[in-house]
């Protein structure tokens, strides 16, 4: 009833069995101690509004958020709009935003929005925005439709922003994800669930840009598969899974495209800019591959040494030569050649002296190149 006021403590959960017809404003969800408004769900230090369907939530205006302090929302789908957008901010990736304010959000099935973002952000409380995708189903697949913001301040940044969880997750094409303020992510299940219950999880998206120090993992049963990236300079990626960067020959820089200012900044680097990043690829099954466009783009070999004071075989661009890779553990940097591209002993001894800060035990791949 419109009088009713929910108080929803750390284990309080409201749970509505099928999809909630018409839209939820983000006006009746709130977070606090005291529930004194009626016709209010009110997150206490946590609690857990869920449904097993779809459930969709809107702001009148761009100046009202999603939010709900410690709590969580849950759904199978979830749909978040922002109304009264401004014609000429439609599409702004800086204006058109649906916002979350701490909390977390949890779909099974898939997120969209007719915004053009959909921002999480940390709420100053020490409650950070974080999105978690699970499927609860290897095999089962979800979609996200729309670009994704992570932010994050010093008290929240050690908790996952993006946490993919099981399943096989893609965001549409053209959408991509960026993590600012130490914002990160975590691809695979947790150790337990993986080595226990074989949970696996994947997610794909077209442009990845991560910011400022921000640890990140692709665990073990987890992968990574992304067509471009820049990354900061003191953001770290543990690889113990497969992580993926395939890179693009396709982009379009002039003042007409429409690409997004950080792909364009890096149209003469297949989109990939990794700066002072740190790669560490640690385990057996873990791999760093740079996919055939990447490869053939950024990394030069000839059987002659290259002109210069350097004596070498092999050119990286500065792309991806200012960042650290490390391999542990029998971990593996995958190089995609094309079939036909010789590898001389000279060439791979200078690959790895050129791209590889920390061999280690660890295995350089050339793909369909030979080696000589």
């Amino acid at each position: 009833a419109s009088e009713t006021k929910l108080l929803l403590g750390a284990d309080g959960v409201l749970f509505a069995d099928g999809t909630i017809s018409g839209d939820i404003d983000v006006s009746k969800f709130a977070s606090g101690t005291a529930a004194t408004d009626a016709g209010k769900v009110y997150f206490s230090g946590g609690g857990t509004f869920a449904t097993n369907g779809q459930l969709s939530i809107k702001a009148d205006d761009a100046t009202k958020v999603l939010a709900i302090g410690a709590g969580t929302i849950s759904a199978q789908s979830l749909t978040l709009t922002t109304d009264k957008i401004a014609p000429t901010d439609k599409g702004d990736l800086d204006k058109d935003i649906f916002i979350v304010s701490g909390g977390t959000l949890e779909v099974t099935n898939g997120l969209s929005s007719s915004n053009s973002v959909v921002e999480l952000k940390a709420d100053g409380s020490s409650n950070a925005g974080k999105l978690v995708l699970d499927t609860d189903n290897n095999n089962a697949s979800g979609l996200i439709s729309t670009n994704l913001r992570f932010s994050a301040d010093t008290t929240t940044a050690k908790s996952y922003a993006l946490n993919v969880e099981q399943g096989q997750w893609a965001m549409a094409e053209g959408k991509d994800a960026y993590f600012a303020g130490g914002a990160n992510f975590k691809v695979g299940a947790d150790p337990a669930e993986f080595e226990l219950q074989g949970a696996t999880a994947a997610l794909s998206l077209d442009n990845l840009n991560v910011t400022d120090a921000s640890s990140n993992l692709v665990a073990e049963g987890g992968s990574l598969t992304v067509n471009t990236m820049q990354a900061g300079e003191k953001a770290t990626f543990m690889v113990q899974g497969q992580f993926t960067i395939n890179g693009r020959s396709d982009i379009v820089s002039g003042s007409a495209s429409t690409e997004i200012d950080e792909v364009k900044k890096a149209d003469k680097t297949a989109g990939i800019d990794l700066a002072d990043a740190v790669f560490t690829v640690s385990g057996p099954k873990a791999q760093l591959k740079l996919g055939n466009v990447a490869t053939k783009t950024l990394v030069q070999i000839t059987a002659a040494q290259l002109e210069g004071s350097a004596k070498t075989t092999v050119k990286v661009d500065k792309a991806i030569d200012d960042a650290i890779i490390n391999l542990e553990d029998h971990g593996m940097l995958y190089l995609d050649f094309d079939s036909g591209t010789t590898i001389t002993a000279q060439n791979a001894k200078d690959l790895k002296s050129a791209l590889i800060t920390s061999m280690g035990n660890g295995i350089l791949n050339v793909g369909s190149g030979s080696l000589d």
